[in-house]
């Protein structure tokens, strides 16, 4: 039963000509993007994110949901998070013994969604551009970015969808939110994470980094942000 979960190669069954990745940024909350970004061939979202009420900002279209193991577990229990029909779910940051639990899970609970393991080395690959950069980015500026350089699932889906997309257009990832003194970093809920190490002396991931990066993308045409 388990090995219609698994793919045979690793690789992406489709190729799309447009895509769009939605962030979780309230910057999204600005603009009204939602049409422009439903008219994409494939929609990526991150993890819990819902567009029930926000779809003048972010659409409804929804091809992928990049989630990461605490969100997958959070699927497989709660039936109040959104996960539309026809869906893929796109686990990262898991193994192979938790994915599969996971998916049998997911498909027992629902037959028309369909999950998919971001492997380790895909992720470790992103991961690895990122602190390339920084090396290059860091000797052009200066000084260091704020944080290790952990990729954020923002970067993870943006390295993702430039294997599977002719073209990819990123809206609410990358922003300036890393410089409030306050964070509020969803547009879906109005917490504030006072606490998150995210905005300590020791950040995980490098915000500043990724929207400078995401920046020399989108102008040398590489993406659209």
């Amino acid at each position: 039963a388990q090995r219609e979960l698994v793919p045979e190669d690793g690789k992406p069954s489709r190729r799309f000509r447009t895509c769009a990745l939605v962030g979780n940024a309230r910057s999204l909350l600005k603009k009204s993007h939602g049409a422009d970004i439903d008219a994409h061939d494939a929609v990526m979202r991150l993890n819990q994110a819902t567009t029930v009420g926000f779809e003048k900002h972010v659409g409804k279209k929804t091809t992928f949901r990049l989630i990461n193991s605490k969100w997958a577990q959070a699927y497989t229990s709660s039936n109040k998070l959104q996960l539309e029909k026809d869906v893929t779910l796109v686990v990262s940051r898991t193994d192979w013994r938790a994915f599969l639990r996971i998916a049998g899970k997911l498909r027992h609970k629902r037959r028309d969604v369909t999950s998919m393991l971001l492997s380790r080395e895909a992720v470790n690959s992103a991961g690895n551009t990122l602190r390339e950069l920084k090396r290059r980015m860091e000797a052009v500026r200066g000084k260091a970015y704020p944080g290790k350089g952990s990729p954020s699932s923002g970067w993870v889906g943006t390295y993702f969808l430039l294997q599977m997309c002719d073209s990819l257009d990123i809206y609410g990832v990358g922003t300036t939110a890393f410089k409030e003194k306050v964070p509020n970093w969803h547009y879906f809920e109005n917490h504030r994470f006072h606490s998150s190490r995210e905005f300590g002396s020791d950040p995980h991931h490098s915000f500043a980094l990724e929207h400078e990066a995401l920046l020399l993308f989108h102008r040398e045409k590489i993406v659209a942000h």
